[in-house]
């Protein structure tokens, strides 16, 4: 079994295990970077967004290369962390949320996996893997922190922060966070046949939520920092009660992949 881990800030491979190698594949023409280890009988791969290359910008990020590199290697599930703010006054920083839903806000972003030539239908009514959505929250309640079983993710490009209007609409819409990764991600998994989930931590209201503070990275870090701990037992914890047994239908959302010469 190969369990993924795609990493967001603060998130250090040495804090979760001290058994991996660094290595790196090719993947079309692109070198991947990943650690790969064991724990138990499960093989980790994990990366990290900024492929180990020190500050990327969430804009700048290759979810190609990444997802692509995910499926070259063959992972059975994919889990994505994240660093998100939120949408509501009832949703606190330092809370956790396990993804179900999405809005897709971005307007740059690349919208699928595929390169020239091909394309794919492929069905969201569910974004996230279920199976691996429930082992998260499993994983989550094991553990003790402070969680929300479901959220609906803004997806936006960033790397600004939102406007104070902008945090008003998308709490009326039905966000729960914003962030600028997660729904990327979850296309290219979906698109490729991965199980995917993602579990979020909120280190930060939206603008205008809180009038005594304005959104700034440093305040961001720090709560990530903070909570860092909680994050890598969530992980910890998620590896140990895997077991992939549970039947899904990820692998066949993309059985509809066309060329275009043939649509």
């Amino acid at each position: 079994m190969k369990i993924g881990i795609i990493g967001s800030t603060g998130l250090k491979i040495d804090l979760l295990t001290d058994r991996y190698q660094f290595e790196t594949i090719d993947v079309a023409g692109k070198p991947f970077k990943y650690y790969r280890g064991f724990v138990g009988d499960k093989e980790i791969i994990m990366t990290a967004r900024n492929q180990y290359n020190g500050s990327v910008p969430p804009h700048e990020v290759d979810q190609k290369l990444i997802m692509k590199g995910m499926k070259l290697l063959e992972a059975d599930t994919v889990v994505g962390t994240a660093v998100v703010g939120s949408l509501s006054a009832d949703i606190a920083p330092g809370t956790y949320l396990v993804l179900d839903q999405f809005l897709d806000f971005t307007k740059k972003a690349p919208n699928t996996v595929y390169d020239s030539g091909e394309f794919a239908f492929v069905d969201f009514t569910e974004p996230f893997c279920p199976v691996t959505r429930k082992t998260l929250i499993r994983a989550c309640e094991e553990t003790g922190v402070d969680f929300l079983p479901h959220g609906c993710y803004v997806g936006v490009d960033g790397p600004r922060y939102e406007t104070s209007a902008e945090v008003r609409m998308f709490g009326m819409l039905g966000g729960d966070v914003v962030g600028m990764t997660n729904v990327t991600e979850a296309t290219f998994a979906r698109e490729l046949g991965l199980c995917y989930g993602t579990i979020c931590l909120v280190v930060n209201y939206g603008a205008g939520l809180d009038p005594k503070k304005e959104v700034t990275r440093q305040s961001c870090y720090e709560k990530t920092m903070e909570s860092l701990n909680h994050t890598v037992d969530i992980l910890k914890h998620f590896v140990d009660i895997y077991t992939g047994e549970e039947d899904c239908d990820c692998h066949l959302k993309n059985s509809d992949m066309l060329r275009k010469d043939n649509a």
